[in-house]
């Protein structure tokens, strides 16, 4: 699932490839991706499938979010 809430966005978001704040951005959040992932997954043996499934809608939209926000604001200031 963590990959699914990168791969998606990186994909999503081809026009932001060109700027390097989007591949810091992505950087950043794959590193964060991997305590998150071994976390979730010692909960994912307490708390069943359900919580994988709303874990990992919630670390897309968390991703999707954070590249958003950091690169179309840069994209504005550029123009």
């Amino acid at each position: 699932m963590a990959t699914l809430a990168m791969v998606i966005p990186i994909l999503q978001f081809r026009k932001f490839w060109s700027q390097r704040q989007f591949w810091i951005a992505v950087s950043i959040l794959t590193a964060l991706q991997l305590p998150l992932v071994g976390t979730a997954q010692h909960l994912l043996e307490h708390l069943g499938a359900t919580f994988l499934l709303g874990f990992g809608i919630a670390d897309g939209i968390f991703v999707i979010v954070v590249i958003w926000l950091l690169c179309s604001r840069s994209s504005e200031e550029g123009n």
